[in-house]
């Protein structure tokens, strides 16, 4: 039997995920997740891959927004509320693709530039924004937030437990930044994944998920080792892409919970 272990969310992308009991799934993916974005001063997403410091920027979900603390050094307590405080409209790149959202507040990006020391705007995904998934993996015209590709990507324990195996110690899969992680079933597992549901949500596993260099990145830490894809690399290559978890579309809405059975249509 295959069940839900963990499930994560990332607010804002590439900053530190945060681990939920329960989740409502949108047709965007689990709700938050990756509604907000950093941009440079050309309006293009900034993540880890440029600066691993991200990872050490601590996310929560409060009453009237998120609230944000470095985990290592002062620099106060920063609140992004819900609802942006500017009428400032952008198209901000991700990837390929031009994504219209709003800037969140002066103060907001005044205190991002004084953690990562750049020049740097935080903005927001309002739901009139639509960005449609790539047209090869879509079902029904799916859309997607501002995570990379996909509303979800799953993973299994066994993988990351082959993978620590072949490191030679437990890596985390947080890593990995995988929204739902389950427990049964072998290694790798979810590569196959179709249509599943979990408590009723019907889900549709598309594409194996291609990884670059953030999961060298500690989410701890932020201290980068590249052992983690290189290990991965030699045994999970493919058309010179190294492979790790399932992205998925969401077919219905709903809620999953930690403990929920994945049902494998």
């Amino acid at each position: 039997m295959l069940k839900v272990s963990q499930i994560f969310i990332y607010p804002i992308k590439s900053l530190a995920g945060i681990a939920l009991d329960e989740s409502a799934v949108t047709e965007r993916g689990l709700q938050y997740d990756r509604r907000w974005v950093l941009v440079d001063e050309s309006h293009y997403h900034i993540t880890q891959r440029e600066f691993a410091e991200m990872a050490l920027i601590d996310v929560k979900i409060g009453e009237n927004g998120l609230i944000l603390n470095h985990r290592t050094k002062d620099f106060g307590e920063c609140l992004v509320s819900f609802e942006p405080k500017t009428a400032d409209n952008q198209l901000v790149g991700i990837w390929d693709d031009e994504v219209l959202a709003i800037r969140v507040a002066d103060e907001v990006d005044a205190w991002f530039q004084q953690v990562l020391g750049i020049k740097c705007y935080l903005f927001y995904q309002p739901d009139v924004s639509i960005r449609p998934v790539d047209k090869k993996y879509a079902i029904d015209n799916e859309h997607v937030n501002l995570a990379d590709g996909y509303p979800i990507l799953i993973a299994g324990e066994a993988s990351i437990e082959d993978l620590s195996s072949k490191i030679g110690k437990e890596t985390d899969i947080r890593r990995f930044r995988p929204n739902i992680v389950f427990v049964g079933g072998e290694a790798f597992e979810e590569d196959n994944f179709k249509e599943f549901t979990i408590n009723g949500v019907v889900l549709h596993g598309v594409k194996n998920c291609a990884r670059c260099p953030i999961p060298n990145i500690d989410p701890d830490t932020a201290e980068i080792s590249k052992e983690t894809i290189k290990t991965l690399s030699s045994y999970r290559t493919r058309n010179n892409k190294v492979f790790f978890g399932q992205n998925v579309l969401v077919r219905t809405t709903g809620t999953i919970k930690v403990g929920d059975e994945i049902r494998i249509a």
